[in-house]
């Protein structure tokens, strides 16, 4: 019958393989204690794994190639890209490049298994049976440049103290994220500080940057991903755990924590797993967001008929679900170009702009359907940017139009180059529209200040004033240029 752990790995292999019988629950449950007694078994911090077969050196898994202990050569490290089993052969790509590797005549170098040792496998796990009353969940957001800056200031540089979950985050370019290069681009954009911390945390291992999940996400978007030219997809870089963490749970955590979560691995923005307060895998996604991030997205941007029409307004087909390796359900967050963002009680609230059209209920109703029962999506106006189909139009005027009426304003504040006011239809309330990123807000912008003045603020009362250091003049009034 072979040991526990033999009886785990083929158990584990049945479980997530995709045949169309599945097994049945009774099975996956043996199939995960089997794995969780092969993992009580494995007490010595850093046991080496054990010997290979081809079958073991799936698409994502972690390697050493070219080793010659003979010579003191501990070998290069790469990740598998691509796995011709029956063949017994592998293509490995570069760790630091990304690079598939090649012979000195440009050929791609076909390794068989037995010329590779496994460092990490890819990060799948049999499914956690204490977490059958609900499916884990996460979040992809693709948004604009300016979100993606909002969020990455918001969530901060890496600290390499303690561990946290994510402990980075990257937006990729969406007309890059080719699946060829998606490796590529995470280990260029991975800061080696981060790999030296990773590094520290499970010293036993050769800790690399693993794309699995986000190279699966990029497969799941498809191809019109490539086109969306001015979006991002927000990543989250997760690390190893600890052994003091791994040590401070039992069974199925300990056993993911360390044969799983064992790598520096690019995944979707947020991802967790089922709680007892979360009614839907969604309530998932929304909660790691929040925790892991500190970001809020509001519930109407959530909704799937809006996802669907920012996605029509675009015309780019995009999932608005897809099943990662581990069974999460990961919701793809589209945000749109004018988005309301502010603070609120420490989180970065993104939320819909009023009168929005995006919002409206009846998108594409009066458009006639073809003898297929399908229908076009309605024209943008003809003096805005094909991008600014996103862009509200309150009262039915353009921003053009709206440009022309701001001698209204003209009491208020002065407002900075390109931003105008705008006054909400349904709510009468007054928001800032940037002509040129096509950002809104209900925060007044920053005017620039003039040279040799700062902003700062108070730290008895505070306040926010404004202060010339030449000059040693305080004021709370900006001062103009």
């Amino acid at each position: 019958m072979g040991s526990p752990r033999d009886v785990a790995e083929r158990a584990a292999k049945w479980v997530l393989s995709d045949v169309a019988e599945r097994p049945t629950k009774k099975a996956r449950k043996v199939a995960v204690d089997a794995w969780e007694e092969a993992g009580a078994e494995d007490v010595a911090a850093g046991a080496s794994a054990p010997e290979l077969s081809a079958e073991d050196l799936e698409p994502g898994a972690v390697v050493l190639y070219w080793a010659d202990p003979d010579q003191g050569n501990p070998g290069w490290r790469g990740v598998i890209s691509d796995a011709f089993v029956p063949l017994d052969e592998f293509w490995v790509c570069e760790e630091e490049s990304g690079e598939v590797v090649r012979d000195e005549s440009g050929d791609i170098v076909h390794f068989m298994s037995s010329q590779l040792e496994l460092v990490a496998r890819p990060p799948i796990a049999p499914p956690n049976p204490r977490q059958a009353e609900g499916s884990p969940g996460g979040v992809l957001i693709v948004g604009s440049e300016q979100q993606m800056m909002k969020m990455l200031n918001h969530f901060g540089k890496a600290q390499y103290k303690e561990r946290r979950e994510p402990h980075s985050l990257l937006a990729f370019p969406c007309h890059e994220c080719d699946q060829a290069k998606i490796l590529q681009e995470a280990v260029g954009g991975t800061d080696p500080e981060l790999k030296k911390f990773a590094q520290e945390l499970r010293p036993d291992l050769h800790v690399a940057v693993r794309a699995y999940h986000l190279k699966h996400a990029v497969q799941e978007l498809g191809p019109d991903l490539l086109r969306m030219e001015g979006f991002y997809l927000l990543s989250a870089l997760n690390v190893p755990y600890s052994w003091e963490d791994v040590e401070a749970v039992k069974g199925w955590k300990k056993k993911w924590r360390r044969e799983v979560c064992n790598q520096i691995d690019v995944g979707p923005t947020a991802r967790s797993l089922h709680e007892a307060e979360d009614a839907t895998p969604e309530d998932t996604a929304r909660r790691a967001l929040g925790q892991q991030l500190g970001v809020v997205v509001s519930l109407v941007l959530w909704d799937e008929e809006v996802q669907r029409t920012l996605r029509q307004h675009l015309d780019v087909e995009l999932p608005l679900h897809f099943t990662d390796v581990n069974d999460g359900r990961i919701t793809v967050l589209l945000l749109p170009n004018d988005a309301l963002v502010h603070m609120q009680s420490g989180s970065l609230i993104f939320s819909e702009a009023p009168d929005a059209d995006y919002l409206a209920e009846d998108f594409g109703v009066e458009d006639e359907a073809d003898e297929g029962g399908h229908m076009d999506a309605a024209e943008p106006e003809e003096d805005l940017e094909p991008v600014a189909a996103v862009v509200p139009k309150p009262q039915g005027k353009t921003m053009n139009q709206w440009e022309k009426e701001q001698a209204q304003f003209a009491h208020l504040p002065k407002l900075p180059a390109d931003w105008i006011r705008v006054i909400s239809q349904k709510t009468k309330e007054v928001y800032f529209f940037n002509k040129k990123t096509h950002e809104a807000s209900f925060d007044l912008p920053e005017v620039p200040l003039p040279p040799g003045w700062t902003k700062q603020v108070s730290k008895s009362t505070g306040k926010t004033y404004y202060f010339h250091s030449a000059k040693r003049l305080s004021q709370f009034d900006a001062p103009t240029l």
